[in-house]
């Protein structure tokens, strides 16, 4: 089900103004400060499962990509650091599985632009 709503979700998010998205997490966050990171991490989480389909997992990536580069203004810290931490758990864990180490490095890639361009 993910499959199908998270590329809509992606294309909104791609395509929001970046101060209306800065203030809904800024909201979101004044409410459960966990909520965002959690949401973050569940997505990076998808992306990087081989469980799901390759446009679900694609999706994820996008969203993460988005709210990571819009969602933050420059005055927040940027949660990209404990998502690269835990990818990269991932990757050492996963260094014997050759697609899953392409997915970890994929999504670090992900990461690593959306924090270029924040």
């Amino acid at each position: 089900d993910l499959f199908v709503r998270l590329p809509i979700l992606a294309a909104a998010l791609q395509s929001a103004v970046p101060s209306m998205l800065q203030g809904v997490l800024t909201e979101v966050n004044e409410d459960d400060k966990e909520l965002v990171p959690e949401f973050l991490q569940g997505l990076t989480d998808y992306a990087l499962s081989a469980e799901h389909p390759p446009s679900g997992r694609t999706a994820a990536a996008s969203c993460v990509h988005a709210i990571l580069k819009n969602g933050f203004g420059r005055d927040v810290e940027c949660p990209v650091k404990p998502l690269m931490e835990q990818v990269s758990n991932t990757l050492v864990v996963s260094s014997a599985n050759v697609c899953a180490v392409t997915n970890c490095l994929n999504i670090l890639s992900v990461l690593g632009s959306a924090a270029a361009l924040r």
